[in-house]
């Protein structure tokens, strides 16, 4: 059995996790990935993803669909997929129709992909071998909660506000106990501070993260939306008492944490392809009541997390999500074509000029982009050029995406600050802004 797989090979992000894994599970129930899936003059040079040697029968993504430019003539096209709300803008989805077969990790998600496509299968994933049961610190001077996440859909600030009021009283030491502590594993943009609140935004390594995670005696979630929900999956599969809402991606294991009830509210266009419909906000006091709990009572928690580090092991693992993969994908048995036609999908690309060389690595492929050459890319893709400052303004139209969203771009890249001179890193675009 052979497959083109197309998976990322980023280690610090969650389809990098999500590929990786897949990968690794796939080929030990064995299946050969004969190669990364280059389109006609794409440049592929990833050390992890090799271009294609053949064409398998099948190609295999585990991706967001408009970064999937096409496949060639008599291949049976696949898609890993997801989304974190109630509705798929148009641009994300518009090539969803073009897959032979969509896979998706929730509930939630086969119905929302199932809108727009007729063969939506459910899997649900796992997380690597390393998150196995270990036994929680005991408490002592300290009790250390953590949360983390990369966008402002991980909602982090809410988090803090439930960690401050429930636990004010308790750090200025007007009750005995303890000392709390919330860690935030997060970026710079995303992270918070304050009083007992550490950030955390240095990249870890697999083996820091590990730490981290066993170092402290509470996970809390308060994301708004969730394809899967990889890290409390993780922090219950290691058995550490874990917050998280019920809903979303956390319905299918939410069970095994401490789970919260939620509250529908507008997502608005809070990503890059536009409005996402409505997110899964947490109810705020059963957030607080819940951090209450678990320092109260610990011991309770901590034997109960014991407990269902073991079932969500048994019920979640990567060769059950590999092995339910080749089920849904009998063609892996047949012969792939000999020739090489390409099948471009019909996702929108729009016109990007850079200012400056940069490359991102998307789908375990690197894309580089080099000033004076015009490139056609997804929007999340120009998005991403003009969040880091590299976008020129020349390419930057109203008419090609709405007023909106290029006003966004425009603001996105004139906020990119030089990290050697901490100037902004677009002047040009400083002065669009600014005339607006």
């Amino acid at each position: 059995m052979k497959a083109n797989l197309n998976l990322h090979d980023v280690e610090h992000m969650g389809y990098g996790v999500f590929g990786r894994n897949l990968t690794g599970a796939l080929e030990r129930l064995g299946i050969e990935n004969v190669g990364h899936l280059p389109a006609p003059g794409e440049a592929v040079d990833s050390p992890g993803s090799p271009p294609a040697k053949e064409l398998a029968r099948v190609a295999l993504w585990a991706s967001t669909p408009p970064h999937v430019k096409g496949w060639y003539d008599g291949q049976l096209a696949a898609l890993f997929s997801m989304w974190e709300g109630t509705d798929m803008p148009p641009m994300f989805r518009e090539n969803l129709p073009d897959f032979d077969r969509i896979f998706v990790p929730s509930r939630q998600n086969q119905e929302l992909f199932g809108r727009f496509h007729p063969d939506v299968r459910y899997i649900p994933l796992a997380v690597d071998s390393r998150w196995v049961p270990t036994e929680c610190p005991p408490v002592g001077r300290e009790f250390i909660f953590l949360t983390g996440g990369a966008s402002p859909r991980k909602n982090i600030p809410m988090v803090g506000r439930a960690f401050v009021e429930v636990f004010g009283d308790h750090i200025r030491g007007k009750i005995p106990g303890p000392i709390p502590r919330l860690l935030v594993k997060a970026n710079h943009r995303d992270a918070i501070s304050g009083s007992n609140i550490r950030a955390i935004t240095a990249t870890l390594s697999a083996k820091e993260e590990l730490e981290l995670y066993k170092s402290v005696h509470c996970f809390v979630s308060a994301t708004k939306g969730e394809g899967w929900g990889l890290m409390p999956h993780q922090a219950i599969a290691l058995g550490r008492p874990t917050i998280l809402p019920n809903a979303s991606g956390h319905a299918a294991f939410a069970h095994y944490g401490i789970p919260i009830d939620t509250h529908r509210v507008p997502a608005g266009n809070s990503t890059f392809w536009g409005d996402g419909g409505d997110y899964w906000m947490p109810e705020y006091d059963q957030l607080c009541q819940a951090m209450w709990d678990v320092y109260h009572n610990y011991e309770q928690y901590a034997e109960q997390a014991a407990k269902n580090a073991v079932m969500i092991g048994n019920e979640f693992s990567w060769e059950r999500t590999a092995a339910e993969v080749i089920t849904n994908l009998p063609e892996l048995h047949e012969e792939g074509p000999t020739e090489w036609t390409w099948k471009p999908t019909k996702s929108r690309v729009f016109r990007c000029l850079v200012i400056r060389e940069v490359t991102y690595t998307i789908n375990g492929v690197h894309h580089r982009y080099e000033p004076g050459v015009e490139y056609w890319e997804s929007p999340d893709m120009k998005m991403r050029l003009a969040e880091g400052g590299h976008l020129d303004p020349d390419c930057i139209d109203p008419d090609e995406m709405g007023q909106e969203k290029a006003d966004q771009m425009i603001s996105a890249a004139a906020r990119a600050i030089c990290p050697t001179c901490c100037r902004p890193m677009n002047a040009e675009l400083h002065q669009l802004v600014g005339a607006q």
